[in-house]
């Protein structure tokens, strides 16, 4: 608002007042709306929302006291500074237009330079309020802002699941923009594509859709690596531009997940165009998919450190630390319930000869080709781990001694016809297995694995490469 030409409304049922009062501001540069009745004043004030109101005390239809007490009551205009203007100098009127929430009060008859200084400071004033007002609002949409993004840090940083830090962040964004709906792809840096993993509602976009880089707003988001907007636009079930839009107002906003310049994957969202919105939405919105990146990194690192600390880092297989713990929670489980459970205990025969005559680097091609073969032979809910050296181990849930031995002896042909070609050298390789089920008598773990490592031994004492209980 310029103070030079602001809007002032005079109430005054006083005509030659009321033209006075008209001809000195307008001559002053404002924008003047004059009312000879208080009551047609109070029906248009609050859709006029001037900047100010200077107003007669003594009037026919209602004094200017009242008059000021319903303006002030009322949401639209409260905040309007206004001003008496008025005959009426005594102590007790000036006191009562104060309280009544007048902000200033001058006595007629008035002096033109007086009255133009006392409403150049008000105006100046209820500038700086509505500034102070705006910037207020604005600080405090922020600071909601920055809390939602402090609660969506406190959800996501507790998930070790990408695809729910994935779903909680697209959420906070859509509820940020007031947005229709939203989609979500993750970046196959393999396939060097994105495939829609998540669509919010649920069935608004098409689940294990692929986009290339650059191909729809997604696709544009993940090449450049740079949040873009595309307002009038209106997304397609299978996350590209549809050819014509039906809201023009709507916009596209998709927002890249990058990890240190890696692009982890794209949030996208459908605006409806009702609700406008700012450059700080679109920078907490950006914030949000910051803390989103960080999240599903950390998860990754810590999903790699879990595994690496489980995993055998020659066969790929359960480490020795991991196989136990899960040996563990299968005998308890077969305490508990009764559920079969059948143990097989092998290892490569002969293998110091090995490794003596073509060296540890083929000995460790031969075990890692071995644990993968046995992996591919054995069932899904089979559990396979090396156990130490060329030792391994493989827990067989709900499997009967009977079935486990059929296990054992179709492992132990496959090996013993497989052709393990390792540095140009084809070696035939033989492994003695024993079994043995899980019995009441087994008190604990170690006396089972006892058991089953005794079965081994019997197996290698009857000539290897056989299977023995």
């Amino acid at each position: 608002m310029s103070i030079s030409k602001a809007r002032i409304c005079i109430v005054d049922d006083d005509s030659l007042t009321l033209k006075v009062l008209d001809q000195l501001l307008q001559q002053a540069g404002h924008a003047v709306h004059s009312f000879q009745s208080v009551r047609q004043a109070l029906e248009e004030i609050p859709s006029l929302q001037p900047d100010l109101i200077l107003m007669d005390v003594h009037m026919q239809e209602m004094d200017g006291f009242e008059a000021c007490h319903l303006l002030k009551e009322n949401e639209q205009t409260k905040s309007i500074p206004l001003i008496f203007v008025t005959v009426m100098d005594q102590p007790q009127n000036i006191v009562r237009g104060f309280e009544v929430g007048a902000t200033d009060y001058i006595t007629k008859p008035v002096q033109k330079l007086e009255l133009l200084a006392r409403i150049n400071t008000q105006l100046n004033i209820f500038h700086y309020q509505r500034q102070l007002e705006e910037k207020n609002q604005r600080l405090e949409k922020l600071l909601d802002l920055m809390q939602s993004l402090y609660q969506m840090s406190l959800e996501i940083n507790r998930e070790l699941n990408c695809s729910k830090i994935m779903e909680s962040t697209l959420q906070h964004i859509i509820e940020l923009f007031h947005a229709e709906n939203g989609l979500a792809a993750r970046y196959e840096p393999q396939e060097k594509n994105l495939t829609i993993a998540l669509s919010v509602p649920s069935g608004r976009y098409k689940i294990g859709k692929t986009l290339q880089l650059g191909e729809g707003p997604l696709g544009m988001a993940a090449q450049k690596k740079e949040t873009i907007i595309q307002e009038g636009a209106q997304l397609t079930a299978e996350g590209t531009l549809a050819d014509n839009s039906p809201t023009s107002n709507a916009a596209v906003i998709s927002i890249p997940l990058l990890s240190s310049s890696q692009l982890l994957g794209v949030m996208c969202i459908q605006t409806d165009g009702t609700k406008p919105f700012e450059f700080q939405d679109l920078y907490i919105a950006e914030m949000f998919a910051v803390q989103a990146s960080a999240a599903m990194e950390n998860a990754r690192l810590l999903t790699e450190v879990q595994r690496l600390a489980t995993t055998d880092d020659l066969t790929g297989l359960y480490n020795r630390r991991a196989l136990m713990e899960i040996a563990q929670l299968e005998f308890e489980r077969f305490l508990r319930y009764g559920f079969p459970l059948s143990v097989l205990m092998f290892d490569i025969d002969k293998f110091k000869k090995l490794n003596d005559q073509w060296g540890h680097l083929i000995g460790d091609e031969v075990l890692k080709e071995l644990g993968k073969l046995c992996k591919l032979s054995l069932r899904n809910v089979d559990i396979l781990g090396r156990y130490g050296g060329e030792e391994f181990i493989a827990l067989l849930p709900q499997t009967a001694l009977a079935d486990a031995q059929h296990t054992a002896e179709r492992l132990r042909s496959i090996i013993d016809n497989y052709p393990f070609y390792c540095r140009d050298q084809c070696l035939h390789i033989t492994i003695s297995i024993g079994v043995v089920e899980a019995q009441s008598q087994d008190k604990s773990l170690d006396a089972l694995l006892d058991r089953v490592d005794q079965a081994m031994y019997r197996a290698k004492a009857a000539g290897r490469n056989t299977v023995s209980t």
